[in-house]
């Protein structure tokens, strides 16, 4: 776990509402402790992009972070997904299945007269007509 100083307590802001501490963390860390002296960054598949925060969040599905201590969430590409909150990697379509679009959570199965033969792919192919 990677660690980074914090500032000292009279630097932290207290907000009496919701019973926590909020000190100045870097982006992609968090701290949800009570007189710690440093951040912790935020694991795969979460992201933090505020400072001061208390928590990570998840990376919605058809999102992920592939690395610890990120900001942002990726979209997975064209023929891939993400089918669950809070995952590092995308996962290749089957055969047989598609994903379009970037940002998918599912893939769709080609429909008849269609096919896809390698996995990963974003579109269906005709079939051949017999001669």
């Amino acid at each position: 776990v990677q660690v980074l100083p914090r500032l000292p307590w009279s630097a932290c802001l207290f907000v009496d509402l919701l019973l926590l501490i909020l000190c100045p963390h870097y982006s992609g860390k968090f701290n949800a402790n009570w007189g710690s002296a440093n951040c912790t960054v935020c694991p795969p598949g979460q992201v933090q992009s505020r400072t001061g925060a208390s928590s990570c969040t998840a990376c919605l599905n058809g999102t992920v972070a592939a690395f610890s201590g990120l900001t942002t969430c990726t979209a997975c590409a064209a023929g891939t997904f993400a089918a669950t909150n809070g995952l590092s990697f995308c996962t290749q379509c089957d055969i047989g299945y598609i994903a379009s679009a970037d940002g998918a959570s599912a893939c769709t199965a080609c429909t008849a007269g269609r096919f896809s033969d390698v996995r990963g792919q974003k579109d269906c192919q005709l079939c051949a007509a017999v001669r």
